[in-house]
Parts: structure tokens; C-alpha cells; sequence
């Protein structure tokens, strides 16, 4: 559940892979299988999944596109896992409409 498909993930290192795409590849993810690994489609084609533990990677927030590594805020707009910091903009900008009335 904490990476569900469609989630854009960004590779920073696959552990003892030899033919592991490069680090800052960003893909997609196709599921979670019954082991845990994170089934990939990368951007360079290749399918290789990511191993919890293992690998590293980070996530990509889907509204300002950066990759981060902190626990994920959920968006007010439509409760996908944003980065924090949108998740801190999009929390203000409500404040604001809130007060304004």
C-alpha cells in the first residue's frame, strides 16, 4: 500500500545489479509482488523491480515533480501522496481560503 501503481519512483542505487538502469532513472510502478519487491517500468525500458531494503530510491511528487525521501503528505485536491512540501502549500493555501470568509 505505501507504493501503490502508478507511483513515479527515482532510482538513486540498485544493489549488485549489473545491469540496473542508471541512478536518477525515474519509472513507474506496476505492483508489489508477493515477496515485496516493487514492480518497475523504467524510463530506459528496462523492468527490473526494486528490492525493499536493498535498493534506494526516492519518490516523485507528481505536483512539483521533485524527488524526495520523506514520509509523504496526502493532498487535499485529490488524496494522492504529495511531498511535504506541497502538502505544506497546499495546507496554507486552504488556511487562507478558510480565513478570507
Amino acid at each position: 500500500s505505501q507504493y501503490p501503481a502508478g507511483t513515479v519512483l527515482e532510482l538513486v542505487e540498485m544493489a549488485d545489479e549489473k545491469y540496473a538502469p542508471p541512478a536518477g532513472t525515474r519509472g513507474v510502478v506496476r505492483g508489489v509482488d508477493d515477496a515485496g519487491s516493487i514492480l518497475m517500468r523504467w524510463s530506459n525500458g528496462s523492468g527490473l523491480s526494486l528490492i525493499w531494503g536493498a535498493d534506494r530510491f526516492m519518490r516523485v511528487c507528481p505536483k512539483c515533480g521533485k524527488a524526495y525521501s520523506e514520509v509523504p503528505a496526502m493532498s487535499r485536491a485529490d488524496g494522492r501522496d504529495i511531498c511535504p512540501e506541497c502538502g505544506v502549500r497546499e495546507a496554507l493555501g486552504a488556511f487562507r481560503a478558510a480565513t478570507k470568509k
